[in-house]
């Protein structure tokens, strides 16, 4: 597709100097709008839902929406840890745009900065700016060919669906939100290079709860996540309604979207790939107007604008792997009027005789729209991943693999779960779980259980994967490991370390027949000035629990003697 007559590349530009994974944000109404509230505002790059990765020793970029940033600041805290790492990262230089009133600040990263996955934050004291994004920023000691990501669809926060017809294969009574909450502490241990979300982050009820709530679940994963939105995420009403006396106001969730986790569609290179994030529920409002989640239109269709986007973006890569949240190959269902009393009584009187729930959704809803995206990707797409139809498959288009990736946490036709994708030599080699039949890894079979020194890997998998787990114990020159690796370690202040160790997990027969393998992090006694501490308990999740000071019973007691002369005092009144 090199050489598409009439095509401009959509794309923020930053200065030549910047070397992280960022190649294009086709969204141009994301950088050059002004949001209210949210969690998107000064920092437009990198957000929770479009994060940077960039190797130690390089340099990485900032787009703010300020028109100068003179004297900007950037510091970096590691993503929900116990003591995490902070550090300050020398900015380098500032270019403005005039066009989208931006400035792209570029900053270099030092090759003593650990491996892990940081929150970000921009100061610019002189105009009393204070911005930050959560899991949006991660550290590689090196780029490589060779590497693991995974593919999340569907977890849909606030799905009643998924709470009330859960959809486990694993021995344990998850529901939606404990499911999904499981995922994040799985992901986390098997640490891939990064994760794509193909869309419904949420369910659409409500937007300010929903959008909120699915921020505060996904900011702390400790894994960034580049995301586009589906079809619940981007519901519209047109017109403000009011039912029963109860006002339902307009609004559009892909502006919501904007202002809570960043672009809609963007595109990014890493280890030799190039990865397109598509919007694949896009164009007017009026093609998504609903009555909360009740809408005419759910199948996928896109812009004008984003099509030449895309175009533009896959002519500069010989090799594109998209990801979005509809799959082009159909069915197709054409555009019909944006009338939703028609459609609501037809799904009335559909669910009264057959006792189904019309689920018009699983279409692609402009054939033209979607040839083009098809013949497009036939060329330059090995894989596409798709979520949407809540079910592992596996379909083809002019060599190309479209992978439909199971629902993660919501209304599901299989089982929860979560797609591991192994990258070899700059191609993909390995997508599959348990071949054709179980494809995804199945959700809420992996625990780590993590307690001091020692680690307890719990696997229901009936493959091996690798972990990588943490410990924080006494700062010593070099540490060992039984039944593990160790990679690497950082000073993470107050005489300690933290510790990370390569380990595989073991394999089970069966889901209901989990098994266990036991990781001990060697740690040399301490010298006689050493700090006696060993290690910090650290259990799943990385949320170390809070200890008692130890000055509590002195704290106590002073405050029983002041309540007792208080009540001397006052007992006369």
């Amino acid at each position: 597709m090199r050489g598409v007559a009439g095509i401009v590349l959509l794309a923020a530009v930053a200065p030549a100097a910047a070397q992280d994974s960022l190649v294009s944000i086709g969204d141009q109404a994301y950088l050059t709008e002004t949001f209210a509230g949210g969690h998107v505002s000064v920092i437009r790059y990198p957000t929770l839902g479009l994060p940077e990765i960039v190797r130690t020793g390089n340099t990485a970029r900032a787009i703010l929406k300020l028109p100068s940033a003179q004297g900007a600041q950037v510091t970096i805290t590691a993503t929900d840890d116990p003591i995490p790492i902070i550090r300050t990262l020398p900015v380098i230089g500032t270019a403005s745009d005039p066009l989208t009133d931006t400035t792209t600040i570029t900053f270099s990263v030092p090759a003593d900065v650990p491996e892990d996955t940081y929150d970000l934050a921009v100061l610019v004291p002189g105009q009393g700016i204070a911005d930050q994004q959560p899991n949006c920023f991660k550290v590689v000691a090196q780029e490589t060919s060779t590497f693991n990501f995974v593919v999340i669809a569907d977890p849909q926060f606030n799905d009643p669906r998924g709470i009330f017809s859960p959809s486990n294969h694993n021995p344990n009574n998850y529901n939606a939100w404990s499911i999904a909450r499981q995922i994040k502490k799985e992901i986390r241990a098997l640490n891939p290079t990064f994760a794509v979300l193909c869309g419904d982050l949420l369910f659409g009820l409500d937007y300010t709860y929903e959008y909120e709530g699915a921020w505060n679940l996904w900011k702390d994963t400790g894994v960034p996540i580049f995301m586009v939105p589906g079809n619940h995420d981007g519901y519209a009403s047109t017109t403000s309604r009011e039912i029963f006396g109860i006002p339902f106001p307009a609004r559009d969730g892909l502006n919501d979207w904007r202002r809570m986790m960043g672009p809609t569609y963007f595109s990014f290179d890493f280890g030799g790939l190039h990865f397109q994030g598509v919007n694949s529920y896009d164009g007017p409002a009026s093609r998504r107007d609903s009555f909360l989640i009740v809408v005419e239109n759910y199948g996928g269709d896109l812009s004008q604008t984003q099509m030449n986007w895309i175009a533009a973006d896959v002519a500069a890569r010989p090799i594109v792997i998209p990801f979005l949240h509809h799959s082009p190959l159909g069915p197709y269902s054409e555009n019909r009027s944006f009338g939703l009393t028609w459609w609501i009584i037809n799904a009335i009187v559909r669910f009264v005789t057959s006792g189904e729930f019309w689920d018009n959704s699983q279409v692609w809803n402009t054939e033209a729209t979607a040839a083009f995206l098809k013949a497009l990707y036939s060329i330059n797409a090995p894989f596409v991943f798709v979520g949407h139809e809540h079910h592992d498959d596996i379909r083809s288009y002019g060599g190309t693999v479209y992978k439909l990736v199971t629902a993660a946490a919501t209304r599901s036709a299989d089982y929860w779960g979560y797609g591991y994708v192994k990258v070899q030599d700059g191609a993909i080699a390995d997508y599959l779980y348990g071949g054709t039949e179980e494809q995804s890894i199945p959700a809420g079979n992996l625990h780590v259980i993590n307690r001091g020194t020692e680690a307890t890997i719990r696997s229901g998998l009936s493959r091996s994967y690798d972990l990588t787990l943490e410990f924080l114990v006494q700062q010593m020159p070099s540490y060992a490991a039984a039944g593990g690796e160790v990679l690497r370690w950082a000073p993470a202040g107050d005489g300690l370390s933290r510790v990370w160790v390569r380990a595989a997990t073991p394999v089970a027969t069966a889901i209901t027949a989990p098994v266990e393998s036991m990781v001990v992090l060697n740690v040399p006694a301490p010298g006689p000035s050493s700090n006696p501490m060993s290690a910090v308990p650290t259990p799943v999740g990385g949320c170390a629990a809070t200890e008692a000071p130890a000055n509590a019973m002195a704290i106590l007691t002073t405050l029983s003697l002041l309540a007792l002369g208080w009540w001397r005092s006052h007992r006369g009144r």
